[in-house]
């Protein structure tokens, strides 16, 4: 017992020494340097930032329709789109004005945008309908023949032809207006013996529409007026 202990106490530095050195062995290897450190931490910083890019990029959505994700490309089952990868959409979202509207080139090609300057001027537009014509019941006037007879002369050729005011329409002939200008000018011999009789032929000819310019007329002419 006595030899054990004057041994360690002989020893007793370089035990010490051992000790210690242990210690410090172990600290280097339990302690890494800063240099190290930080270059362990940037190798699993890129690693995470690539299986996020990588995540992200797997999915494919249609920037028409974001609500259409797939894990890859193809076409949008709505509009028939290009699907673009959803990291490119972040990608882009970043400097978008909230007025602007950003669309990829196929879908460009496919909204068939155009653009036109504003310009101030009279709206012109083409439309085609269906339906029918009728005449404006506002502008169609009858005219009837006051007393019978037949048309010797036509002027108007054709159902809907436009006629203007005073314009000839037709020539008539009727034997019961001669008649009646023979009995107004039978009146006049007799006008100062039977003023009655003289304005009765008078006023039957008004009643047939004959002005009365055309009734002097007759009387000056001192015959009937065959066509009218």
């Amino acid at each position: 017992m006595k030899n054990i202990i004057n041994t360690i106490k002989s020893n007793y530095k370089w035990a010490i020494i051992v000790l210690l050195a242990g210690i410090f062995i172990g600290w280097l290897f339990s302690h890494p340097s800063e240099k190290n450190a930080h270059s362990t931490n940037q190798e699993l910083t890129g690693h995470e930032d690539h299986m996020h890019g990588k995540e992200e990029a797997s999915i494919w959505t249609c920037s028409m329709h974001p609500n259409i994700k797939q894990d890859k490309p193809g076409k949008c089952p709505i509009c028939a789109m290009d699907l673009v990868p959803m990291s490119n959409l972040l990608a882009d979202e970043e400097d978008v004005d909230p007025d602007e509207i950003r669309m990829t080139e196929s879908a460009a090609k496919l909204a068939d945008v155009q653009t036109i300057i504003v310009e101030s001027g009279i709206p012109n537009m083409e439309i085609y309908l269906q339906g029918k014509i009728q005449a404006d019941e506002r502008r169609i006037s009858a005219l009837t023949a006051r007393f019978g007879g037949r048309i010797e002369k036509l002027f108007v050729s054709f159902t809907g032809e436009n006629v203007k005011k005073g314009q000839k329409l037709a020539t008539i002939y009727s034997p019961e207006l001669v008649t009646a200008q023979k009995e107004l000018l039978e009146a006049i011999s007799h006008k100062d013996i039977r003023p009655g009789l003289y304005k009765a032929s008078r006023g039957k000819l008004r009643l047939w529409d004959l002005t009365e310019e055309q009734i002097d007329d007759i009387e000056n002419k001192g015959e009937p007026k065959l066509y009218f």
